[in-house]
């Protein structure tokens, strides 16, 4: 018995509508009200080239009805990264392109046909991933952005390490109060809370390396509620913690500008800076899970920091009780532990 759904969306240039709510009405025979009800009802995907429609309907409608009809009575629209903004403040040493996608599958794809020098820029991310192939979900109002660029191979071991700590710098740069610090390997945490994480692929040919950086960050989303997920991760955003807005293109723009600057420091100066912001400090007991062996290896006390930022641990568990090791990030996982 139900008509035709009239639902709309709206593209704004190169910025996508990610949701509106619906009020949806519900008539009998003679054309009563029987029933209404509002909901979000929508969201737009990124699928091979081309926007499609995504209904997602929160809540059912009475199957008794001879047709209904809806209006559109509300939207969400996003604030636009500006790209003119950017380049004005923008630390160009690195980055020599912008390229700007309103929603797509994921940036980490889209870099792979730009050059060395360009940074890709979403607003949202339909399949964003993040390290050990997790999901990363972001909401509209952040930074999500990919950059690939060419150094020297014996700068390589720097790229994770200085990436985390850029994130920082440029957080304090627009929130003096905050205090950001690194989760190892490349993550930042404030007060506990996850606001950036970090995906990167390298491509050695002899002594230049090219590299693929992939880096959300929650800028200014609303996360004051978020929940704990399966790893113990809860997430936050910068401007939950600072009270206000973030400028986005300035965030940015101070990222670039600290990251470069770290690229290509000795090691002995890199590993100063990554303890000064470091997360987890000298005591603190993590559990930790073999990536290769995919099992736990059991609980370790954090000793440190090696000339290579690799995390330093005593294995308070497991086969080597009282043993020093350097964990690689790339083999473990680890978490908090709550003993």
């Amino acid at each position: 018995y139900m008509g035709q759904l009239c639902g709309t969306y709206k593209i704004v240039e190169d910025g996508i509508l990610i949701g509106f709510n619906v009020h949806w009405e519900t008539f009998d025979k003679n054309g009563a009200l029987k029933n209404s009800l509002t909901t979000w009802c929508g969201k737009l995907y990124y699928e091979t080239g081309d926007i499609r429609t995504s209904w997602l309907l929160t809540s059912s409608l009475p199957r008794e009805t001879d047709h209904w009809m809806s209006t559109l009575v509300g939207e969400d629209t996003f604030y636009r990264f500006d790209e003119t903004l950017f380049n004005q403040l923008s630390f160009n040493a690195i980055i020599k392109k912008l390229v700007k996608k309103g929603i797509t599958l994921t940036t980490m794809e889209d870099i792979k046909s730009e050059d060395v020098g360009t940074v890709v820029v979403a607003e949202y991310q339909t399949q964003g991933r993040g390290r050990h192939d997790r999901k990363w979900l972001s909401g509209t109002g952040n930074l999500l952005f990919t950059f690939k660029i060419s150094l020297e191979t014996q700068y390589l071991q720097n790229v994770s390490s200085a990436v985390a700590i850029s994130i920082c710098k440029a957080i304090q740069k627009s929130a003096p109060k905050l205090s950001p610090q690194a989760k190892w390997p490349n993550d930042v945490v404030i007060a506990g809370r996850k606001v950036s994480g970090s995906l990167i692929l390298g491509d050695t040919n002899g002594a230049e390396s090219t590299v693929v950086i992939g880096v959300g960050i929650n800028v200014n989303e609303n996360l004051k509620d978020a929940a704990e997920d399966n790893m113990g991760i809860t997430k936050g955003s910068i401007s939950d913690f600072h009270g206000d807005l973030i400028q986005r293109e300035r965030l940015l723009s101070d990222v670039f500008g600290e990251f470069t600057k770290l690229l290509t420091i000795s090691k002995e100066q890199l590993q100063e800076e990554y303890v000064r912001y470091a997360y987890l400090t000298e005591g603190t007991v993590v559990s930790v899970h073999s990536k290769i062996e995919d099992k736990a290896k059991g609980l370790a006390r954090v000793v440190g920091y090696d000339i290579n930022c690799h995390l330093v641990v005593e294995w308070q568990s497991g086969d080597n009780i009282g043993a020093i090791e350097s964990l690689i990030a790339a083999e473990v996982q680890i978490r908090l532990s709550n003993l």
